[in-house]
């Protein structure tokens, strides 16, 4: 693999690349500042609707979490994709629980609940926090706001579309462009960066400023959720040069060869993994010719698409593998 990043062959790629890059897999920066705006407007109103309509969740409602490919600079094609975690806070006493658990996943138990009135004491089952019960609260939530403003808000046209641990928003516009975009709201649980749980740790250098971040517990099965750590992986891709260009190459790849079991998550994680590998990874991905990055990076998914295996990034590099009939990770 060193002699792919050492090998001057590959530098001819470069502007081929450049030129790929620019006409194939980067965004038009004027839809995209139309369709940002649009869809941020759309957004902040109907969460304004949405606290109008239940007191709970006015109650424990605390922020947006923007998530995923768009946000982490590595959205291909049309800005009409947004991922967004509805970070939720209720008045519990919580600690994560790895025990009975899949690797990723814990359960949350349940310390005190005092405060506890419903319907959030309906969430909590055998002494640990029910998923399952609370992203159906969240559901009656969002229908109940749809039907209350007529399924339409800012001109627009919504509809819900359940997917996996994600509640979808489908957001049509009446008038020109007729896009419709997709607004991913999945509630999530935050915990405190100094409760971590069980799992090896990076180093600090390797998390840059992500040290010490909240990480978030994700609805995933009747009773585990599945540990989300993207404001880590953030910082740890943050100012490196040609990674995310690359990465976004690679993403192109899989889209034109119809690779459709390999989520956009499975490839972030072959770049976290390569930041690791390397020590002088700065160097690396700020100096080296896109080329040379392009195929070293292209080997590499060629490998993990062999092996049928990519291993969870902040567990042990054996220890949790991805596999087409196993998908360990939502889109």
């Amino acid at each position: 693999m060193a002699d792919i990043l050492g090998n001057g062959k590959y530098d001819i790629l470069n502007e081929i690349i450049e030129r790929i890059h620019k006409d194939c897999v980067r965004m038009d920066e004027e839809e995209k500042k139309y369709l940002v705006s649009k869809f941020t407007k759309v957004l902040e109103n109907f969460i304004e609707k949405m606290r109008d309509c239940d007191s709970t969740f006015n109650q424990i409602f605390c922020e947006i979490g923007y998530t995923g490919s768009f946000y982490d600079g590595v959205r291909v094609g049309e800005a009409t994709e947004f991922d967004l975690n509805l970070i939720l806070k209720p008045k519990l006493k919580m600690l994560p629980d790895k025990k009975q658990c899949d690797r990723g996943f814990v359960k949350i138990k349940i310390i005190d609940a005092a405060d506890c009135v419903k319907p959030i004491n309906d969430w909590i089952v055998g002494g640990f926090l029910n998923p399952a019960n609370m992203k159906k609260w969240l559901e009656g939530v969002i229908t109940k706001t749809l039907n209350k403003i007529s399924n339409t808000l800012d001109d627009c046209q919504l509809k819900l579309v359940k997917s996996g641990p994600a509640m979808t928003l489908k957001v049509t516009f009446y008038s020109p462009p007729r896009k419709e975009i997709s607004i991913d709201l999945v509630p999530v649980i935050e915990f405190p960066g100094t409760m971590w749980p069980p799992i090896p740790e990076k180093p600090k250098k390797l998390l840059n400023k992500g040290h010490g971040q909240p990480w978030f517990a994700v609805p995933k099965e009747d009773t585990a959720w599945r540990m989300s750590f993207h404001l880590q992986e953030r910082y740890i891709l943050l100012d490196l040069k040609y990674l995310k260009y690359t990465l976004r190459l690679l993403k192109k790849v899989r889209d034109e060869l119809q690779i459709t079991k390999v989520a956009s998550y499975y490839i972030k994680t072959l770049f976290l993994w390569e930041v690791e590998y390397n020590r002088d990874y700065r160097a690396v991905w700020s100096a080296t010719g896109r080329g040379r990055l392009f195929m070293h990076m292209l080997v590499r998914f060629r490998e993990a698409l062999r092996e049928r295996r990519i291993p969870f990034f902040l567990g042990k590099r054996n220890e949790f593998d991805w596999s087409p009939e196993r998908s360990l990770y939502p889109k």
